[in-house]
């Protein structure tokens, strides 16, 4: 059976690298992740935030494990 992924932000950073080795801790648990970068600002040359999702399904245990490892999930 197929199953339509909902996306969920576990992790938002104004930095890609951390997004990316955030995501990278997530999959090494066996939490499918992916990174997004919100569009551009209005403000001229500021990009948005970088968000680290997670399936709903996984969300609340990539939660715990960010807690746990001392991470501020948000």
């Amino acid at each position: 059976m197929l199953h339509h992924i909902r996306w969920e932000t576990v992790f938002q950073t104004p930095s890609e690298a951390e997004a990316h080795v955030i995501a990278g801790l997530l999959e090494t648990r066996g939490i499918m992740a992916r990174v997004h970068q919100e569009p551009a600002g209005m403000t001229a040359g500021q990009l948005g935030d970088v968000m680290v999702l997670v399936d709903a399904r996984d969300y609340e245990q990539a939660l715990a494990f960010l807690r746990e490892d001392a991470l501020e999930p948000r």
